[in-house]
């Protein structure tokens, strides 16, 4: 097998970069800039690397990876132009840690009309807000209250988990089981509803304490429970399986083009022997019936 090329970084500085190959110093200006890192993907990119949202007509898909403060606009932003049309939604959190919790619930608040998304337990609780707006002397909503006026709201809800969906991503699928009814296909989430705190008093040390735990709409805690339990039990149980699912979602989600729209070069299956077969992801061809069976009374 023929070695890669050895790339050896020699000087770094504020923008110019030099770069030894096989012999040969390089020069390179690199520009520094904000990155900024999407949460929320569609089901397979487009020619011209744009997401598309379809499972099939009327079923729109989205993947959230992790939650952070972008992750309601992204979702937004994934969805809006096909508002019209979506007649089901299928929410994939399989392998999302979690992370804002506040991004989770207002997610929830997407699809669910009015009523609480979540809710805290804890010996100390957080400061959420005021409860009354000081210029107009309104009642203020609280952060785990859902608000009515989205346009999903009562649009049936399918939800994709699996053994490392855990925190913030099992407070969402948690909620929408409980208030949206959502189908929950996969296998039993991680059980993981904690809060941690960072404390410190000098500058060489820090305890992390979990501080807070976080429960369903109806109290439930998720720790005690094993997580959320799937109405469809259907997981890839071994490390072959699993080693394809990553690859049928890398193909889906693979850039087509270059900036300059040239092809990129596609993304196709990893030589390896002894692998099973798999055409397709058992979880999304669950899904597709779950919606199918969804979509009934609509085209009645």
């Amino acid at each position: 097998m023929n070695a890669l090329p050895r790339v050896v970084l020699v000087a770094a500085v504020a923008r110019n970069h030099v770069i030894a190959r096989a012999g040969e110093a390089r020069s390179f200006e690199m520009r520094r800039a904000p990155v900024s890192m999407k949460t929320v993907e569609g089901y397979a990119r487009g020619p011209d690397n744009a997401w598309s949202v379809w499972l099939q007509p009327g079923v729109a898909y989205a993947h959230i990876t992790d939650f952070r403060a972008s992750t309601e606009p992204d979702l937004d932003a994934l969805f809006e132009p096909w508002l019209d049309e979506i007649q089901v939604v299928v929410l994939d959190l399989r392998g999302n840690p979690g992370g804002n919790v506040n991004a989770a619930v207002q997610v929830a608040d997407r699809f669910v009309a009015e009523g609480l998304l979540a809710g805290i337990d804890g010996r100390v609780l957080p400061d959420t807000g005021p409860e009354i707006d000081p210029e107009t002397g309104a009642r203020l909503a609280d952060w785990n209250e859902a608000l009515p006026g989205h346009a999903l709201e009562g649009v049936p809800v399918v939800v994709l988990v699996d053994g490392d969906t855990a925190s913030s991503a099992e407070v969402l699928a948690g909620a929408l089981q409980e208030r949206a009814e959502a189908f929950v296909i996969g296998s039993p989430t991680w059980g993981k509803g904690y809060a941690q705190a960072l404390r410190g008093g000098e500058a060489d040390w820090a305890l992390q304490l979990t501080n807070l735990v976080w429960t369903l709409p109806s109290g439930r805690r998720l720790d005690r429970e094993g997580g959320i339990q799937p109405a469809l039990v259907l997981a890839a149980t071994s490390p072959g399986e699993r080693f394809r699912l990553a690859e049928l979602y890398e193909g889906r989600a693979a850039l087509r083009v270059h900036d300059d729209g040239s092809p990129m070069s596609p993304v196709g299956p990893r030589a390896r022997d002894g692998l099973p077969e798999l055409s397709g992801d058992p979880a999304l061809v669950a899904a597709r019936l779950v919606a199918r069976s969804l979509l009934v009374p609509a085209e009645q």
